[in-house]
């Protein structure tokens, strides 16, 4: 089944989850071992690469939440208390938020430092114009977002488990396989 249903998540749903989910996982865990690399070709490698999927992130975001916004929303089991599932909307909300901000402030912080983004060598973005006040507040906000999408992760990774192994709900497995 493609779409939502009441009760579950359809194909499309949980595919852009996990593959976005991998995506964004990988990109930040390249962001903070590429910060720490020592100048070199292995590092500049890893940046293009990070900044190339931050493109692909800046292209899916949209469409996910076009998708989102076409599709109902699966409920949360009744045995929920109001004041979790407005906790778990809210943290969806920052999530998606972050998700946003995250890689278009990496645009910009690339954009106005001067430097081009590759899309793994297909196609080049070009710099607008140098104005390095504008990418060093821009590389402040990007670590800013990096750190608040992995708490963000980990809050929506622990409620999952907490469903799963405490409540023994079915809210991980309509996620995993739309049941």
């Amino acid at each position: 089944m493609l779409k939502n249903t009441e009760n579950s998540y359809g194909s499309l749903t949980r595919h852009f989850h996990w593959v976005m989910g991998i995506i964004i996982l990988g990109i930040i865990i390249a962001g903070f071992i590429m910060t720490s690399m020592e100048d070199g070709d292995q590092k500049w490698f890893i940046y293009a690469q990070h900044k190339a999927f931050g493109v692909i992130i800046l292209t899916l975001v949209p469409l996910r939440l076009m998708w989102r916004w076409m599709n109902k929303q699966p409920k949360l089991p009744d045995s929920i208390p109001n004041w979790q599932a407005s906790l778990a909307n809210m943290n969806i909300l920052f999530l998606y938020t972050c998700i946003i901000l995250m890689p278009f402030s990496g645009f910009i912080m690339s954009s106005f430092g001067g430097h081009p983004i590759s899309f793994f060598g297909l196609f080049t973005i070009t710099p607008f114009f140098e104005k390095h006040e504008f990418a060093a507040i821009s590389h402040q906000l990007h670590l800013g977002f990096a750190w608040a999408i992995a708490i963000s992760v980990s809050l929506h990774i622990l409620g999952a488990l907490h469903h799963h192994l405490i409540l023994k709900d079915n809210v991980l497995k309509r996620m995993l396989n739309g049941k």
